[in-house]
């Protein structure tokens, strides 16, 4: 049975995100199409807005936008995300919090729960150590035998970013940790 994924790896400045299908039956993880988006950057636009709420308050509606958006473009069966962890700096901890509070918000309004997956997880599961970095991650994903990763125009894999790889693995994560364990 195919099961259709968003996958979010959240952030205030670059937020990467995939959808992928994950066929049940032989384990293969297909990822459709991925991509990111700047949410502090689209926020700083909306000048007089910043300037009356704070530039925080308007990245969060952003990436409210973003997510409704993504959602009903893809109608997933499951939504995904990285879920903070404790940064150098509390504050990176506290938005990334905020940042999960807000996804959880939009999936709701579309019936839909919120599923997160720790990093040293989906590094696990993916480039089978819980230390790896950025670049082994992405070669993970990218060379992965159970996941395929199309190359196309709108996707070029060799312009792939951290954060798309990043989104990818976290969904594949989902599928091989979290999806056995539900009914449905």
């Amino acid at each position: 049975m195919i099961k259709k994924i968003l996958s979010l790896d959240p952030s205030s400045s670059n937020f990467g995100w995939a959808y992928s299908q994950y066929d049940t039956k032989n384990g293969n993880f297909k990822n459709v199409k991925y991509g990111s988006f700047k949410s502090s950057k689209i926020a700083i636009k909306n000048k007089e807005e910043v300037a009356k709420y704070g530039l925080k308050m308007i990245t969060l509606d952003v990436i409210e936008d973003e997510i409704t958006k993504l959602i009903t473009q893809y109608n997933p069966d499951y939504v995904v995300s990285e879920d903070a962890f404790m940064h150098q700096y509390a504050q990176t901890y506290a938005s990334l919090v905020l940042i999960i509070y807000t996804i959880q918000k939009v999936c709701r309004k579309f019936g839909k729960v919120l599923y997160t997956i720790s990093p040293k997880e989906i590094k696990v599961t993916v480039a089978s150590s819980g230390n790896a970095n950025k670049e082994a991650v992405q070669n993970s994903v990218i060379n992965h035998e159970k996941i395929t990763v199309p190359r196309t125009k709108s996707n070029p894999i060799d312009e792939m970013s951290e954060h798309e790889a990043d989104a990818i693995a976290t969904g594949y994560a989902f599928a091989i940790c979290i999806l056995p364990t539900l009914n449905g």
